[in-house]
């Protein structure tokens, strides 16, 4: 239902000169759209048009392609294929059949317009030509082109992340270190400031509100960032997973494991992934596996060895090719005199023909030794 209303916007913004600020990678905030007049008008406009191409497929044969073309450049977006809902750079192959049918019809067409419609679609061209100048212009410069991408999609996580990370990572060259730290305080409030602008136009945005709550811990007090943990875990059970949160954990345990932010121990970041569990995105292997591996970090820190071998089974079940979980439970087996279970975590990659081949050999071998070797330091 969304899709007939997307394929309607994208071809507005496709072939009616718009504000160079329209175009843009942030729309990963577009929702779902219920059954409704929006959705009804959408599905019937594109029955009439598909009608129209069918039954005039013989007269008006490059009509016909196009409406055909565009409807068939989009079709992975309506199948299992995990796509975010609406994505600009889906149309480069999918308009090309109405181009080609704007560019015939120019030169094909009779009677009046014959005489002036190639110059007609020049002028056309040129006024997209000129839109699209300043939008390189505009994509040109990525500070002011980052501002004004957060400024028009308030409810995107991503627009709003990719202004901080831009302002974040300005270049500091020529400047007294004296000062660096002052600056990359402002920066780091700054950023805050706009993240904490874009959750309350994303009820979900867990990346958001991870990302701000890491900057708290060095900005503001601690029963301020005690306060967004909180948030942080109400928003876990139901919020969006996405690579940026599964990054953002690994950091957070590098910041709670060198003490950089003291309100926060290893029971927070345990009680995080653990809301996270429910998600659908927990048994996506670019997801859930990692995530996996920061718990049985954080439960290894904490001591708590049996949450440790049941975050990596976890991790295994997901990806049993992953190398790193793979050498966490052989290594920390070995580290808890387990030998026997280190043995069979190897044992059973090996039994997996399409798992034991994706795994580097060199690796393999230093991991087969070192159960070797323990094995025949507890024989003796």
């Amino acid at each position: 239902m969304t899709e007939q209303v997307v394929l309607w916007e994208y071809l507005l913004r496709a072939f009616l000169p718009q504000s160079p600020t329209a175009f843009g990678p942030f729309h990963d905030y577009y929702a779902a759209k219920p059954v409704g007049l929006q959705t009804i008008a959408a599905a019937l406009s594109w029955l009439l048009l598909l009608g129209l191409a069918f039954a005039w497929r013989h007269r008006y044969k490059w009509f016909a392609l196009a409406v055909f073309w565009f409807l068939a450049g989009h079709l992975i977006e309506s199948t299992s294929i995990l796509l975010e809902l609406y994505f600009e750079h889906r149309n480069y192959i999918a308009v090309y059949g109405i181009c080609l049918f704007l560019s015939v019809g120019a030169f094909t067409v009779k009677g009046r317009l014959a005489a002036v419609a190639p110059y007609l679609l020049g002028g056309y061209i040129a006024l997209l030509a000129t839109v699209l100048f300043a939008m390189t212009v505009l994509w040109g410069q990525p500070g002011k082109a980052a501002e004004s991408w957060n400024a028009r999609h308030p409810g995107s996580a991503r627009a709003a992340l990719h202004a901080v990370f831009v302002e974040m990572n300005s270049d500091l060259k020529g400047l007294e270190e004296s000062n660096n730290d002052y600056i990359s305080r402002e920066r780091q409030a700054f950023a805050m400031k706009v993240l904490d602008r874009t959750k309350t136009a994303c009820p979900d945005c867990l990346d958001v509100r991870v990302q701000a709550l890491m900057y708290s811990c060095s900005l503001t007090p601690p029963e301020d960032t005690r306060a967004r943990m909180s948030e942080v875990l109400d928003v876990a059970r139901l919020g969006r997973i996405n690579v940026t949160v599964v990054d953002q954990l690994f950091n957070l345990q590098e910041l709670i494991s060198s003490n950089a932010c003291a309100p926060l121990n290893y029971s927070d970041l345990l009680a995080l992934i653990d809301g996270m569990r429910d998600s659908s995105k927990m048994n996506v292997q670019v997801y859930g596996a990692k995530i996996y591996f920061v718990r049985a970090i954080a439960a290894q820190e904490l001591g708590d060895v049996q949450e440790v071998w049941a975050s990596l089974e976890a991790a295994e079940k997901i990806a049993p090719e992953a190398l790193p979980v793979l050498q966490y439970q052989v290594y920390y087996a070995l580290e808890q005199g387990d030998v026997e279970r280190a043995a069979q975590a190897l044992a059973r990659r090996e039994a997996l023909p399409d798992v034991i081949t994706q795994l580097p050999e060199e690796q393999l071998s230093a991991m087969r030794e070192a159960v070797a070797t323990a094995m025949k330091e507890t024989q003796q």
